[in-house]
């Protein structure tokens, strides 16, 4: 089990290797028991990555393979009396935190970062992840009619925190750009550039970009962002159509780089229903293609995330 997690660790960014490695060994040596429960646990694994990875972001996923392979790790705070607590608490309750994630419980995730921040206020997989629950919670908000943007600001004030810190992480400015398109397509600032909350998300994600995060990621959110921009752009009767191309480009790369990416599906389906209903007026058989094309689009989105189809 042990030369599995090292292998896994040999495939995440720089700066984490040596961290998990320890991470594994304690794992090994203080929880044999975890040993005769790995095939379980690589079963719940499959299932997480393939079936709900478009509800966690990105980065999080080698991580999400790590804790589920150390099965057990919940155990872990027996061992406390012979480990300091600053170095098990923010470990154990990343690991608490990504569970929660796992099933959609954003309060609870937070809470367990906020926890263990105290621990270790420059753990940076705990911001990464407390912005990420931050986030959704915002969009909890968002639902019941009442003002994210508190919520949102928070979220985005970790990630601030991280870039200060670490200038070219590049998951941080990958999970600061999603962030800034979800906040953008809800957001109606009187006086505010109605352009600018969508700039900052696509600068954000080219950024990542740039700095190496997992290209077909960063292509689908930018993606997803140039079209959400344009969308906005077309309910203000203003052109959108470099707009439009940018996005499609965007989804397209990262379809043929990862076809399981079903937020790229759905953001490209939506686009082409739109297309079609716009293409209104020409040949008949030319807008039903479109819509067969928009309609397989969702399909492939939904079979991958059936959670879209809510």
């Amino acid at each position: 089990m042990l030369e599995s997690l090292v292998r896994l660790c040999e495939n995440f960014e720089k700066g984490f290797t040596t961290h998990f490695h320890q991470i594994a060994q304690v794992a090994w040596e203080e929880l044999p028991e975890s040993r005769v429960e790995f095939a379980q646990v690589r079963a719940d694994r499959d299932v997480l990555v393939s079936g709900n990875a478009a509800q966690v972001a990105p980065w999080m996923v080698p991580t999400l393979r790590l804790w589920l392979d150390v099965a057990g790790l919940e155990r872990m705070p027996a061992t406390a009396a012979r480990q300091p607590a600053e170095v098990w608490a923010p470990i154990y309750l990343e690991a608490a935190a990504l569970r929660a994630v796992r099933f959609g419980h954003w309060e609870n995730a937070e809470q367990h970062c906020s926890t263990g921040l105290k621990a270790d206020p420059d753990y940076t997989p705990l911001r990464l992840l407390r912005a990420t629950a931050l986030a959704a919670l915002a969009e909890g908000v968002r639902a019941k009619g009442e003002d994210p943007e508190p919520v949102y600001a928070r979220a985005l004030a970790e990630l601030e925190r991280v870039v200060e810190r670490e200038p070219d992480h590049a998951m941080a400015w990958l999970e600061r750009g999603r962030i800034e398109r979800a906040r953008a397509v809800g957001r109606d600032v009187p006086g505010e550039d109605a352009d600018s909350p969508f700039s900052r998300a696509v600068a954000h994600l080219s950024r990542a970009a740039d700095l190496g995060a997992p290209g077909a990621e960063v292509r689908a959110s930018r993606g997803r962002a140039l079209a959400d921009w344009a969308r906005r752009r077309r309910d203000r009767g203003e052109p959108a159509e470099r707009l439009e191309r940018r996005a499609e480009k965007d989804l397209a790369a990262a379809l043929v780089a990862d076809p399981g990416l079903a937020e790229a599906w759905l953001a490209q389906g939506r686009m082409r229903v739109e297309a079609a209903l716009r293409s209104i007026g020409e040949p008949p058989a030319q807008v039903a293609a479109a819509l067969s094309e928009a309609e397989a689009d969702l399909h492939r989105a939904v079979a991958l995330d059936p959670w879209l189809a809510e």
